[in-house]
């Protein structure tokens, strides 16, 4: 039955050489608050003074502990034969060093420690080494202790629960604490050793609440009860032993551990466990279950319990062994399938011809299959939506006619007449229109270059994967940088063709396009268009027409004739003064005037003498001008034809462009690739060093084969008949 045990130390061993520290094995977990006997107990399991011993937190990293019993030497007679002098002398030094214990620790295996204070200092040592000062760190020491008089079993010690850091310790340590050790016991294959002291209540105990946290129904965990001497006189843990309070599924076991008094006097292990005996079968309170009690005892039951968890779950630990073998087996084949085939300059050959085609074929959407290409957009299928989802439809989102008003039109069209009054729209109005609104189409068609650019810049660096090239790094980089190079020589180009379109298009504006509508057609239209609106006014009635007609000639007859005396006067006037009845007849003449006919004379003479006075005056600004009917004609005529015009350019824009890009860019690129490659990288003189295989490429074969190797190691343990490892 004790041979399990030896299996699950060796398995351990195995993996732990492999760096291999995820797989789970059944393992106890020793658990304590500080200061409560947890070093006290494992010295009396293995029977040895071992570990460091002080005050505050000792253990400061996790020690995995494997304990393996050894068989005692048999002496037999010595040969008396003078020719096997040699052999005799063998004999005797294995004779002193077999029956001794000795420890190994893994960092230094092939080293054995007979002087266990050398251990201990080891200890320490490797504590301070990563955990400096007073930290404390979950990387673990590895030690194998190999005795007569020890179990087949594998403890983990972990630093113990506290609350309070200690002086010079960061605040947070209890929490570190706690979750290191979350992360031991959690492993369901795990026993969980709560080591509680007898002489405080159980209930309080941190180690007893995060076991209990980790392990509700206490399936998988066994108490100790240290201190069990110094409770006070008059009590007892009985009622806890039988399970009468907090109980647990495996129990508890009461030890007797050495005191501070028994250690300065030297007193050892041995002995302390002999005392520890006594005790128990002395005590009134215990002596009738004194052989369910002390340190032999729970020796005994810890390798029971391990023995019995390790064939629960070998049949898993076999299972699992087989599949991570067979998976690194088949990571290891890829490697190895990797090796270069031929000479270097074929080979070399081969991958630049292999990086080109996955460009192309990413590029033309050949043969994609891969997961990703079911998920996202890949290479041309981006292009294509760089072309015909954002330029296009930002191209035809542009506005002929954004930011005109009807005022700036008018202006413009003035300042293009001059003095002339022209029958149709100035040709320089329409052209400086067109002209500044193909020049905003200008700034789209670049993008879309640069847009497609990026993205054969994306499908270079990070989108083609060739397995065979990641072993390379100097060779991968000199690939991409060549293949970045090639692109940013075509970019350029392609740039200046398409601003050489934007700027045929504003060199001539062709009026005489098929699809352009001549202003002869726009003046038809708008003429219908008035004639059908004058129909639909409101006839005015006849009569009102006419008394309309004869009120305005009375007003006029009125203002002639006052006109004709008024001039009469002013004539005299420069030969004689005015007189009196001249005044008088004048007003009476004006009173027979209505008053709306004086009030209209009088502003005509103060406009007539104004004029005389000073210049014309001309409107300044925009606000200033008022739009007359048929300039609202030349408006909407004018507006229509900029529409017109813009929207044949648009559509020859959105087929040019994509073209320009597809023929000096996307289709160079794919197919001169591979040719620049080879011209660029095929240097006889450099071929060995691009083929240097990459460092991290050749850490990462060796990781792979030594997990490989390990796990074959261990399923050959495991492969051993179940019933001669149970014998």
């Amino acid at each position: 039955m004790n041979n399990l045990n030896v299996v699950v130390n060796k398995i351990q061993d195995i993996l732990a050489q492999a760096k291999i520290t995820t797989f789970e094995l059944p393992q106890i977990v020793v658990v304590g608050e500080q200061s409560s006997g947890k070093s006290s107990v494992l010295e009396s399991i293995v029977k040895m003074d071992f570990l460091p011993r002080g005050n505050n937190i000792v253990t400061r990293r996790p020690l995995i502990l494997q304990l393996n019993k050894i068989q005692t030497y048999k002496k037999e007679k010595k040969k008396s034969s003078s020719s096997k002098r040699n052999e005799i002398n063998k004999e005797k030094e294995k004779e002193k060093t077999q029956d001794q214990p000795w420890g190994e620790f893994l960092h230094k295996k092939g080293k054995k420690y007979y002087n266990f204070e050398k251990i201990r200092q080891e200890i320490q040592d490797e504590t301070d080494r990563i955990a400096k000062g007073k930290e404390i760190s979950s990387k673990p020491i590895r030690l194998s202790i190999s005795s007569p008089d020890t179990v087949n079993l594998t403890l983990i010690d972990l630093p113990g629960l506290t609350n309070n850091p200690i002086l010079n310790q960061k605040k947070d340590l209890p929490e570190r604490i706690y979750k290191m050790v979350v992360q031991y016991i959690k492993n369901p294959k795990s026993l969980i050793l709560c080591v509680i002291p007898a002489n405080i209540d159980i209930a309080n105990s941190r180690a007893y609440k995060l076991a209990k946290e980790i392990d509700p129904r206490g399936e998988r965990t066994l108490g100790i009860l240290t201190k069990i001497d110094l409770m006070d006189e008059g009590t007892n843990a009985r009622d806890i032993l039988f399970g009468k309070v907090l109980p647990l599924k495996y129990g508890y076991v009461p030890v007797v551990n050495r005191s501070q008094k028994q250690i300065k006097k030297n007193i050892s292990v041995k002995e302390s466990i002999k005392l520890e005996k006594i005790f128990f079968q002395n005590h009134q309170s215990y002596k009738d279950i004194s052989k369910r009690c002390g340190t032999k005892y729970l020796s005994k039951r810890l390798s029971e319990l391990f023995t019995k968890r390790m064939e629960i779950f070998l049949p898993e630990i076999r299972k699992k062994v087989t599949l991570f073998r067979i998976k690194w087996e088949e990571e290891l084949k890829t490697f190895e399938q990797s090796k270069i085939e031929g000479n270097n300059s074929t080979f070399l050959m081969k991958l630049i011809f292999e990086f080109s085609k996955k460009n192309s074929d990413l590029i033309n959407g050949v043969d994609l299959f891969e997961d990703e290409h079911m998920k996202f957009l890949q290479g041309g299928s981006r292009i294509n939506y760089i072309f015909y989802e954002i330029f296009t439809n930002y191209i035809q989102k542009v506005d002929p006619l954004e930011g005109l008003t009807e005022k700036e039109l008018i202006l413009l069209m003035k300042n293009s007449k001059g003095p002339k009054k022209t029958l149709f729209i100035p040709d320089k109005t329409f052209e400086i229109l067109v002209k500044t609104k193909l020049e905003q189409f200008r700034a789209p068609s670049q993008s879309c270059v640069k847009s497609v650019f990026r993205e054969l810049e994306s499908i270079i660096i990070s989108k083609i994967k060739v397995d065979q090239l990641s072993r390379f790094k100097l060779l991968k980089e000199k690939i991409i940088q060549k293949s970045i190079n090639y692109i940013n020589s075509l970019v350029n180009p392609c740039l200046d063709f398409v601003n050489q379109t934007i700027d045929t298009e504003l060199a001539f504006i062709n009026l005489n396009h098929p699809d352009f509508k001549t202003p002869t057609h726009l003046v038809s239209r708008m003429t219908q268009s008035e004639q059908t609106d004058i129909q639909k006014q409101k006839v005015p009635n006849q009569q009102q027409k006419l008394q309309k007609k004869q009120n305005q000639r009375q007003k006029q007859q009125q203002q002639q004739q006052l006109k004709h005396r008024l001039n009469n006067n002013n004539h005299n006037s420069f030969l004689k003064s005015p007189s009196p009845n001249m005044f008088i007849g004048m007003l009476r003449e004006y009173e027979q005037l209505d008053s709306y006919s004086y009030n209209e004379l009088k502003m005509q003479q103060q406009q007539l003498q104004s004029t005389k006075r000073d210049n014309l005056s001309i409107p300044k600004n925009i606000q200033d001008f008022s739009i007359q009917e048929y300039e609202k004609q030349e408006i909407r005529m004018l507006k229509d034809l900029l529409i017109n015009y813009v929207d044949i350019v648009k559509i020859k824009l959105i087929d040019t462009i994509p073209k320009i890009i597809m023929h000096l860019l996307v289709n160079k690129l794919a197919g001169n690739l591979q040719n620049v490659l080879i011209q660029k990288l095929y240097k006889p003189k450099k071929i060995d060093i691009l083929l240097a295989e990459n460092p991290e490429i050749a850490r990462k074969r060796k990781n792979c084969e030594r997990k490989v190797h390990a796990y074959r190691k261990a399923e050959k343990i495991l492969s051993q008949d179940i019933s001669q490892i149970l014998d």
